[in-house]
């Protein structure tokens, strides 16, 4: 394991049918190692979220499924998501989540800026 594989990021996301008053800016920082990541993040509660994923890479996308902490609605949640990456530093990404208030279904759509 090398120090390259530690990462610094910064995703800005919109919250799609969700209607709480939600953060969209989340630092991170983590750990990759073989297409899996470890690591944390402030998350859309305001609170930090630390997660283990794993990466599917296919031809086009990515396929990104773990679990996550640091929710109000699970102290530990399943995590995946859709990412397409623009550039070796930026990606956008798609994931699925659930509104706190009316426990509908609802997208967070976003985009991740590698700082490294």
């Amino acid at each position: 394991m090398m120090l390259e594989s530690l990462y610094f990021s910064l995703a800005l996301s919109a919250h799609i049918g969700v209607n709480d008053n939600l953060n969209y800016i989340h630092p991170n920082v983590g750990f990759e190692y073989k297409n899996i990541y470890i690591g944390a993040y402030y998350n859309s509660e305001r609170k930090t979220s630390a997660y283990a994923v794993k990466k599917f890479d296919f031809e086009h996308i990515d396929l990104n499924v773990g679990i996550v902490s640091g929710y109000n609605s699970l102290n530990v949640a399943p995590y995946i998501s859709i990412t397409k990456s623009l550039t070796e530093k930026t990606t956008l990404f798609l994931l699925p989540t659930i509104d706190n208030k009316t426990k509908k279904p609802a997208l967070v759509l976003g985009i991740e800026f590698l700082i490294k």
